[in-house]
């Protein structure tokens, strides 16, 4: 369980160096989270798409949380989110939002998204509004909502840090997963479709990381104030 603590802390090394106290307690560390939603709507074009696919169906909201972490004058600010914003115009958006607003550099900014394929395209310049009665339109009304939220949440992030506990622990999940890789009898890989899965049998499962590993953040009254999740599978069974 111990390595688990050392995964997260990875994330801090070169920006915040913790303090941790003789019975491996992190000491003097202040968190804060806030989660936001927006809900895409029936005809916006569509994320990670080539064709200039529109939504043809929405089921639900699509869910950003941003946490912020402190220790001795050091701040990491950790964004998450279904959407597509570990590159591109939406992430040098979210960044410069978070750190402007929060007053810490960009590099100490971590944005991470979960490799949706189901997913809205979010149009984030407001100088340049589209034309009325367009699908672009509603990319932008998105995008703009979003910014708004993002900026909501962050203006209370650095009034809501509270000196917090940390608590961790490990599971394995082997069965949602699949190494896509495939090996040929001569050693050459290969990348697997499902029918070359098939053909493996049921229990394949090829050399992945069953490790899932939760990072719960307390405050001193035992309430959660944020948790991570760690899982380096992609979940075959979600599609």
């Amino acid at each position: 369980m111990k390595k688990s603590i050392f995964f997260i802390l990875s994330l801090f090394v070169g920006i915040c160096a913790f303090k941790i106290d003789k019975k491996g307690i992190i000491s003097d560390l202040k968190v804060s989270a806030r989660t936001f939603a927006v809900t895409p709507k029936v005809g916006t074009p569509t994320g990670h798409s080539r064709t200039g696919h529109l939504i043809e169906a929405v089921y639900g909201d699509i869910k950003t949380s941003v946490v912020l972490f402190e220790q001795g004058g050091n701040k990491l600010c950790l964004m998450t989110s279904s959407l597509g914003i570990e590159s591109g115009e939406l992430r040098d958006t979210c960044v410069n939002i978070l750190s402007t607003t929060l007053n810490i550099p960009k590099d100490a900014i971590v944005t991470s998204g979960s490799h949706n394929h189901t997913i809205p395209f979010l149009y984030t310049d407001k100088n340049k509004k589209p034309e009325a009665g367009t699908s672009q339109l509603l990319s932008w009304d998105l995008g703009m909502e979003f910014i708004k939220k993002l900026q909501e949440a962050a203006a209370n992030l650095t009034k809501s840090l509270v000196p917090v506990d940390v608590e961790w622990g490990k599971a394995e999940e082997n069965r949602i997963t699949y190494n896509r890789r495939g090996v040929r009898p001569n050693g050459k890989t290969y990348f697997m479709r499902e029918e070359d899965r098939q053909l493996e049998g049921e229990g394949y499962r090829g050399l992945i990381d069953p490790d899932a590993k939760v990072v719960v953040f307390k405050d001193k009254t035992g309430k959660p104030v944020a948790a991570l999740s760690f899982f380096t599978g992609h979940p075959v069974t979600a599609y």
